[in-house]
């Protein structure tokens, strides 16, 4: 048996042509394929940032409307109770008398109807 003589030099010295191309050819495709990888992940990156950020301004701005809107039932409300206290405070009845009527009853034409006023009321509690 022959015995392989040791040559001398780096890998890369002993190996054939079509073995160095191989290994080139692979390392390229591998370093392109690394490269595309990053770019393609990188785009995502920044088309997803895009679409939070502009799902995230729809959120704000509806949530703007929805807090606008019910800050003005709030205050529709807030206003019924104040005029409410108000003509509550602004009544001068007497315990046992007749109280103040703040309704006016009109007809289909808009007319004023006369109604008959109440009659003294006494409240008892009944225990």
């Amino acid at each position: 048996m022959k015995k392989k003589q040791q040559e001398k030099g780096s890998l890369l010295e002993n190996l054939g042509l079509g073995q160095k191309m191989s290994i080139i050819i692979g390392i390229l495709t591998f370093l392109l394929l690394l490269a595309l990888l990053f770019f393609l992940i990188h785009s995502f990156r920044l088309t997803m940032y895009k679409k939070v950020d502009a799902s995230m301004a729809e959120r704000a701005e509806q949530a703007s409307y929805t807090l606008d809107n019910l800050m003005t039932k709030l205050n529709a409300t807030a206003d019924n109770i104040e005029e409410s206290i108000s003509f509550v405070f602004d009544q001068h009845d007497e315990v046992g008398g007749v109280p103040g009527n703040p309704w006016t009853i009109n007809d289909e034409d808009g007319n004023p109807q006369s109604i008959t006023p109440m009659e003294n009321v006494a409240f008892e509690a009944v225990w």
